[in-house]
């Protein structure tokens, strides 16, 4: 079960770095335009502080929850290590959660944002209850 939670849990840092990089770093790139629908040069220059940003919050989450990951691989049992990768995975949850309401058409990239963290999150407290921890 600690394993299967490690997984879901890595796939969320995994979608949160990626989400970084296209965000704060690659904004501008013609890919990235398409990916999130925004047409023409002005409004790329006009969301650009906005997806800087927003890609920064994704990394801080990404990083928040590698934290917990890498001190869960070092004691399984760890607190603190739980701790950090659940208040990480319910953030990525919630903004995923968020974006649904707010965009049905993101359906698709909120179901990836919100249900490997939520389900990661969900095993990783169970296994920790059925260790005794």
């Amino acid at each position: 079960m600690l394993i299967a939670a490690l997984a879901l849990l890595g796939f969320g840092v995994l979608f949160h770095g990626a989400a970084f990089v296209l965000e704060s770093l690659l904004w501008g790139r013609p890919a990235t335009r398409r990916l999130f629908g925004v047409r023409g040069d002005d409004a790329v220059e006009a969301t650009r502080l906005f997806a800087a940003n927003q890609g920064v919050y994704n990394l801080v989450l990404a990083a928040i929850t590698s934290a917990g990951f890498v001190l869960l691989i070092g004691d399984a049992g760890s607190v603190v290590g739980a701790t950090l990768a659940c208040a990480g995975g319910a953030a990525m949850t919630i903004a995923g959660v968020a974006l649904l309401v707010t965009s049905r058409r993101a359906w698709r990239a909120a179901l990836l944002q919100a249900a490997p963290p939520a389900l990661g999150c969900a095993l990783l407290i169970s296994a920790l209850v059925a260790a005794g921890a």
